[in-house]
């Protein structure tokens, strides 16, 4: 039976991490009835998505009433602890966040599941499939996928404006936005970089976008600010979900210093994922993945180290799903 089978899997890796498996024994059973009416409820074959919306409901009442430090122990001591989470962790996109074999948890290849670039196999679990299906159309994975469209627009509205644009994509991962663009597609892009720090990540690129003019460029977000890597008179200088991980201070420092290699009337576009993001205790809890959530406020004081007469305009705005908030920041 699954239960059977989540069960030793979950002693197992419990014994491995030297702690007592949760199902003998929690430090709240009140804390975790949640997950144990979750996991009674999948395994029964209940709906995933009536009983993951209770289970989301009931891990904000608890990240609610917690300091940070109370919620990470809970996340630590209790869910990473009990059998759900080796239930969850089949969906192979959920796992991988989990277990960072590149050290972070968002890597490009989880992008990649977000996207429905990536789907679960023929042999992966029944549970797998339902919570791959089930977290793709969260609203988090929904705004993911609306954000790669936002970019592709504004790559897309950059070459209308400018015959010989040329591009700038911080941290690009896969590159996903420039197969939804089709001045890219056109070849109507004169210089467009992607880059990043991962070199399996560029890898893909070049071999999916080097055919379409794309310059693959592998360096570090401190190699921008020393000026290490530096580039000059771009259109468009866009950072997709690299801000989520910054502290203020760099944040500021990146944005100064990308804002200082565009063009005139070029434009500056970066993301983070709101404080108002409601899926960020399953990321949490679940994956593992924690994210600098910020207020619209906090978003448009990224730019406060940049002179105010450089400044065209600037406004932040959302995504259709309220996740992720954008700050476009355009040059005089």
């Amino acid at each position: 039976m699954i239960a059977k089978e989540i069960e030793d899997a979950s002693r197992a890796r419990s014994t491995r991490n030297g702690r007592i498996p949760l199902i003998v024994k929690t430090k709240s059973r009140v804390e975790a009835g949640i997950l144990d009416t979750a996991f009674e409820r999948l395994n029964h074959g209940d709906s995933m998505f009536s009983t993951m919306d209770d289970l989301i409901a009931g891990l904000h009442r608890i990240h609610k009433r917690s300091s940070i430090n109370e919620w990470k122990s809970y996340c630590l001591d209790v869910i990473q602890r009990h059998p759900l989470l080796t239930m969850l962790h089949q969906a192979p996109g959920t796992r991988r966040a989990f277990e960072k074999p590149r050290g972070y948890p968002g890597d490009a290849i989880v992008l990649d599941y977000m996207y429905q670039e990536l789907i679960c196999g023929d042999t992966e679990t029944k549970i797998a499939h339902r919570t791959h299906e089930w977290e793709n159309r969260t609203p988090g994975s929904r705004s993911v996928r609306a954000r790669r469209s936002i970019l592709s627009h504004y790559i897309d509205e950059t070459a209308t404006l400018k015959a010989d644009a040329h591009i700038l994509s911080v941290a690009c991962g896969h590159l996903r936005e420039a197969q939804r663009s089709h001045a890219v597609q056109a070849r109507q892009i004169k210089r467009f970089i992607a880059f990043d720090q991962d070199e399996k990540s560029l890898e893909i690129v070049a071999r999916e976008q080097s055919q379409n003019g794309v310059e693959v460029v592998q360096g570090s977000v401190r190699g921008l600010l020393k000026g290490i890597f530096t580039f000059e008179k771009l259109d468009l200088v866009y950072a997709a979900g690299l801000y989520d991980y910054l502290s203020l201070p760099v944040a500021r420092q990146l944005t100064k210093n990308m804002f200082g290699m565009l063009a005139p009337r070029g434009k500056l576009l970066v993301a983070n994922f709101s404080a108002a993001f409601e899926d960020r205790v399953y990321l949490e809890a679940v994956m593992d993945w924690w994210l600098i959530y910020r207020t619209d406020e906090e978003v448009r004081s990224f730019a406060d180290s940049i002179e105010p007469s450089e400044i065209s305009s600037l406004r932040t705005f959302t995504d259709p799903y309220g996740s992720i908030i954008f700050l476009e920041i355009e040059k005089k």
